[in-house]
């Protein structure tokens, strides 16, 4: 950043002591995306594992960190599942009644 700045400027104490602050902001910032990001791995979240409680009503609540995250993850793998079994059924269907239609 003291590189974009003209030479005049670059070792005024007013102008150091504004980009000192911006760095401090600056990295503040950065540390809150980086955790954000991290929210949206099963395995470093903590707000999603509320979200997703709550959007499974899942009505008790564990105390450890890593029974809540193993238990939202079966839940979610369980869904998974029976989501592919419904996409396999209703395609076993379509080709049977496009079968029908044929004969």
């Amino acid at each position: 950043m003291l590189k974009m700045i003209n030479k005049l400027y670059r070792k005024d104490k007013v102008t150091l002591d504004i980009i000192n602050a911006m760095k401090t902001k600056l990295k503040g910032c950065e540390v809150k995306i980086d955790d954000l990001y991290k929210q949206i791995f099963l395995d470093y979240s903590t707000l999603y594992l509320d979200l997703k409680e709550k959007e499974m009503s899942i009505g008790k609540k564990l105390d450890d960190i890593e029974k809540r995250r193993s238990y939202i993850r079966t839940r979610l793998l369980v869904r998974q599942r029976k989501n592919s079994l419904k996409a396999q059924r209703i395609l076993c269907r379509e080709l049977q009644l496009r079968l029908i239609l044929r004969i």
